[in-house]
C-alpha cells in the first residue's frame, strides 16, 4: 500500500460496507502494520469484514530493467491467484475488485483472469502508450505500440466486468479507436476528499516555520521518483529568497534522511520534515500551512492524487512538463510547468512563487471547479452500480 494505496483501500472498504456488501481484503502481510489497516481492523465486524494476508515477494531497489517488470507482473498474477484459491476454499467470492490493476496489467492480457469464472474490476492507473501517441512523454514507440496492443487484449477478458481509469485521457483515447471497448473502460474521478483552503493560514509554530514564510510543500512518500533532490538543490540557488521554506510531509526515505543530515545548517533550517502517515484531519492542516505544492515528480507520467488536493486546496503548483501533471499545469495555468532535471529551472519557478504566491489565482480557481467532481461519493457510486448490475451482494 505504497503512496496512495491507503488511502484507497480506506475509502473503499468503507464504502462498500455502508452499501452492505460482505468484503474481504487480500493483501500482502508486510502491512500488518500500516496504519489504515489498523484503523480498519478496530472498525470492524467479523461477520461481514475481514483481512487475508499472503506473502509477496518484493521488489528490487532503484530503477527496474525491463526484465525485472515482467517478472514482477507474473509473480503478481500468481499471487492474487494464490488469494483468491485461498479464500475460495472457506468462503464463496462473488465479485473481485482489483484496486491497483497495474501489478499485472500486461500478464492477465497474457494469462487471462487469475480469478476463474468469477466476475472482476480492475482500476488502471498507470498505462502510458496513450501519452506517447499525443506527445506527452518521451519513449520507445515499439514498447508503447505492443502495450497498446495488451491493454486492447485485457479487456476482451470475458470475466472482466468494467476496467476503470482514473486517466480521462486514455478513457477517451481508447473508446475513440474503438467504440466497443466504451462497455469495458470507464472513467473513474480520482477520488479525493478535501475541506478548506491553503495559503493564508501563517500559525504554523506546529512545524517550526516562521509566519512570513513562503512554503513549498512535497506531500506523501517521499521517494526518489518525487525528486526532492532537485528541489532541495534549487533551494540552495542564491536568487531564491531565505523565506522560502520547503516542507516536506510523509514518510521519508533513507536516502532522504541521509542527505538532510548532511546538508550546511542554513538550508537544513529550511527544509522541515514531517516523517510520518498523515491522516485526513492532518492533511486538511498541512495544505493550510502551504502556499504552493511541488509535483515536479521524476519519471511520473499518469494522474496525481495531489495535484487534485493542490486544486482544492485552491494552491498553485509546481509540476513537471511531461504526463498529465505537464498537461494539466497547461491546460488551466494553475502554476508553472518546469523542466524537473533542471536544477535552475525549478530554481527559477521557486523565485517566481515568492515574488506572487497569489498569482495563479484565476488558474487555481479553474483547476479547482475540474477537480470537484473528484469525490469519494462519486467513485464509490460507481463500483457499486456495477455490482448492481451483477445482481452481487
Amino acid at each position: 500500500m505504497d503512496g496512495h494505496h491507503g488511502a484507497w483501500l480506506s475509502w473503499l472498504v468503507r464504502g462498500l460496507l455502508e452499501q452492505r456488501y460482505r468484503v474481504t481484503v487480500g493483501t500482502s502481510e508486510e502491512y500488518l502494520d500500516h496504519p489504515v489497516i489498523s484503523l480498519l481492523n478496530a472498525e470492524a465486524n467479523n461477520e461481514v469484514f475481514r483481512f487475508r494476508f499472503f506473502s509477496r515477494h518484493k521488489k528490487k531497489a532503484g530503477i527496474a530493467s525491463l526484465f525485472d517488470l515482467v517478472g514482477n507482473e507474473v509473480r503478481h498474477w500468481y499471487l492474487f491467484r494464490n488469494i483468491y484459491l485461498t479464500v475460495t476454499r472457506t468462503s464463496p467470492i462473488h465479485a473481485v475488485v482489483l484496486p491497483y490493476l497495474d501489478y499485472c496489467t500486461y500478464s492477465m492480457a497474457l494469462f487471462g483472469s487469475p480469478f476463474g469464472r468469477t466476475p472482476w474490476i480492475a482500476v488502471a492507473m498507470r498505462p502510458a502508450f496513450h501519452l506517447w501517441r499525443m506527445g506527452l512523454i518521451p519513449g520507445n514507440g515499439v514498447i508503447f505500440h505492443m502495450k497498446e496492443m495488451m491493454f486492447a487484449r485485457l479487456l476482451k477478458i470475458e470475466t472482466l466486468i468494467t476496467c476503470f481509469s482514473i486517466d480521462e485521457l486514455l478513457v477517451s483515447y481508447v473508446c475513440s479507436k474503438k467504440k466497443k471497448y466504451t462497455e469495458k473502460l470507464s472513467y473513474l474521478a480520482d477520488p479525493v476528499e478535501f475541506t478548506g483552503g491553503g495559503g493564508g493560514v501563517k500559525e504554523r509554530g506546529l512545524y517550526g516555520i516562521p509566519s512570513d514564510s513562503i512554503v513549498v510543500l512535497l506531500y506523501g512518500a517521499t521517494t526518489e521518483r518525487k525528486n526532492a533532490i532537485v528541489l532541495i538543490d534549487a533551494l540552495k540557488d542564491e536568487r531564491v529568497p531565505k523565506r522560502v521554506r520547503l516542507l516536506f510531509v510523509g514518510r521519508q526515505d533513507a536516502k532522504i534522511k541521509a542527505l538532510y543530515r548532511s546538508l550546511p545548517s542554513d538550508i537544513a533550517a529550511r527544509i522541515h520534515l514531517v516523517d510520518k502517515y498523515i491522516t485526513s484531519d492532518e492533511e486538511r492542516n498541512v495544505f493550510e500551512f502551504a502556499d504552493c505544492v511541488w509535483l515536479g515528480y521524476r519519471r511520473h507520467y499518469q494522474m496525481s492524487g495531489v495535484l487534485v488536493l493542490a486544486a482544492k486546496a485552491r494552491l498553485p503548483v509546481i509540476g513537471c512538463k511531461e504526463g498529465l501533471i505537464g498537461y494539466y499545469v497547461r491546460r488551466f495555468s494553475n502554476g508553472i510547468a518546469v523542466d524537473a532535471t533542471d536544477v535552475s529551472a525549478v530554481a527559477d519557478a521557486l523565485v517566481q512563487v515568492s515574488k506572487c504566491p497569489t498569482g495563479f489565482q484565476a488558474g487555481v480557481a479553474d483547476a479547482a471547479v475540474m477537480f470537484s467532481r473528484h469525490t469519494i461519493a462519486s467513485a464509490i457510486s460507481a463500483i457499486a452500480s456495477t455490482f448492481q448490475r451483477l445482481n452481487v451482494r
